[in-house]
């Protein structure tokens, strides 16, 4: 079953095109949307605990490179494109209208 997160990181840990790419190489069936800075929305059957080990595998440790993976729970408000709200919403199938 997938979940919906949002990672936050900094420009010391990685651009956010290298972000969305390697969610594409360890989850290519998996969905994200990028609608701000440094901030990606995204689904995923793995924990937020095997995502940071993912992601600290592929951008270092190093201090400095700084970014947090959280969850998406049920109370979320704000203002998104339609296709944002699909992701955090509808996780095991944020394509469908």
């Amino acid at each position: 079953m997938r979940t919906s997160f949002l990672i936050v990181f900094n420009r010391n840990f990685a651009t956010q095109e290298k972000v969305t790419d390697f969610l594409d190489e360890i989850g290519p069936d998996w969905d994200w949307h990028a609608p701000f800075s440094n901030c990606v929305f995204f689904t995923s059957p793995l924990s937020a605990q095997e995502l940071a080990t993912k992601f600290e595998a592929k951008f270092g440790t190093d201090p400095g490179k700084l970014f947090l993976i959280s969850e998406i729970g049920k109370s979320k408000q704000g203002r998104l494109w339609a296709r944002g709200w699909r992701v955090l919403q509808n996780p095991e199938n944020p394509r469908a209208k």
